[in-house]
């Protein structure tokens, strides 16, 4: 299943995987970070078409389980059976949310959400050639394997605007809010309007201003949760570091830096990037730390050991 990437970003991946497939859902299998989606796919119609309908994932394990040191290249299994019956829908939508874009980068990366990252064996130097600021980041040249396997993407984004989705048969609404005192007020409306329809109310705060300190923050934070918002982001480059907080049920969370520097310049301070699954039990979030090299990011703390590396890995691996 999700292969070559740290462990935290694999259980991130295999979460939208394993609810495809539970779910027996065709629309989002061939984003999966799989080797391969087609194979799943096929073999997902296969035994709908036999009648067996109902998956369930029994086990799951990790090749990192085999080391005693992080690797970077980790690979997930996932243990499937399929038995006689229609499906049973297994609710989770993720997605991943990135830090803010500088003025003038914003071709850097998408400029509306993505439903699926898209990375083709037939064109693999199709994120080199559209995105080169953000292909490392990516894993360009790797199959995208750390874009790939989310059902959602956040990068540029327009302010003001209500975005809806069903994803798995789960309704999700977005909204984006600028970073203007004036902003804010439009923003708790629009996310109160959404409320009634969605089961995922996402807010995203784009904090670039000089007016947006640490209380100012939470008081913007604070408003959407009140307005009912499930999820709020504070996409805020300046923040001292990247912070989570609950609010009712709302979760909070602080983005920090940028997604590309500006100017191509030093990096003030930290950047994170954001992975969230939701399920009806609620949020489960994962910050990813990113660096930077002549102002493009990497993941930061990917580690530097590969499973076929010395010293020898724990013994009993297959």
């Amino acid at each position: 299943f999700s292969h070559y990437n740290m462990v935290a970003v694999s259980r991130f991946h295999d979460r939208m995987t394993a609810s495809a497939i539970v779910s027996m859902d065709a629309e989002r299998l061939p984003g999966a970070e799989v080797d391969s989606p087609e194979v799943l796919s096929l073999m997902t119609a296969l035994m709908a078409g036999r009648g067996a309908s109902r998956a369930e994932v029994f086990h799951r394990t990790d090749l990192q389980d085999r080391f005693p040191y992080p690797i970077a290249d980790n690979t997930s299994h996932l243990y499937v059976h399929y038995l006689p019956g229609p499906a049973v829908p297994s609710p989770a939508v993720t997605l991943l949310v990135l830090p803010a874009l500088p003025a003038g980068t914003e071709a850097a990366a998408p400029a509306e959400p993505l439903r699926a990252w898209t990375w083709d064996w037939r064109d693999p130097d199709r994120t080199s050639r559209l995105f080169p600021t953000i292909a490392r980041l990516a894993g360009a040249g790797e199959e995208d394997r750390f874009f790939m396997g989310s059902d959602l993407y956040l990068f540029g984004l327009p302010p003001g605007r209500i975005y809806r989705w069903k994803i798995g048969g789960t309704r999700v609404s977005l909204v984006t809010i600028g970073g203007e005192a004036g902003d804010l007020p439009a923003g708790t409306a629009g996310i109160a309007a959404e409320r009634p329809w969605a089961e995922l109310l996402v807010a995203v705060v784009d904090c670039a201003g000089a007016g947006n300190g640490p209380e100012a923050l939470e008081a913007a934070g604070s408003a959407l949760a009140r307005a009912g918002a499930d999820l709020v982001v504070l996409r805020a480059p300046a923040a001292a570091g990247c912070g989570h907080r609950r609010e009712g049920t709302a979760s909070i969370v602080v983005l920090p830096g940028w997604l590309v520097l500006p100017d191509g310049g030093a990096a003030a301070g930290e950047s994170f990037a954001l992975a969230a699954v939701w399920t009806p039990a609620g949020l489960e979030l994962e910050a990813l730390r990113l660096g930077h090299e002549s102002g493009r990011p990497f993941l930061a703390d990917l580690p530097f050991a590969k499973s076929y590396h010395p010293p020898a890995p724990a013994e009993g691996r297959e």
